[in-house]
């Protein structure tokens, strides 16, 4: 589980299990995938990481969340500061 926080901004890759969902499907075949995300910090909070993904010149973009329980590990790929 993370125990660290980050800074809004900084580029962060993270590594997790991702939960599946499973619709008229064999319930054998559901099962936790890992799965790596890179993405800018927007928010840390309780068991909650907010990564922005995909940034637009126009709108928002898009984003994930993250339950920070199912992270086996990130670390900080550029900080907020170096990035242009």
């Amino acid at each position: 589980m993370m125990k660290r926080k980050f800074r809004t901004g900084d580029l962060i890759e993270v590594k997790c299990v991702d939960p599946t969902g499973c619709i008229n499907n064999d319930l054998s075949e559901l099962h936790l995938t890992p799965c790596t995300t890179r993405g800018t910090v927007y928010k840390q909070s309780g068991n909650e990481l907010v990564l922005w993904t995909s940034l637009y010149p126009d709108r928002e973009g898009d984003a994930t969340a993250i339950d920070v329980r199912s992270i086996e590990s990130c670390r900080v790929l550029v900080r907020k500061e170096e990035l242009v």
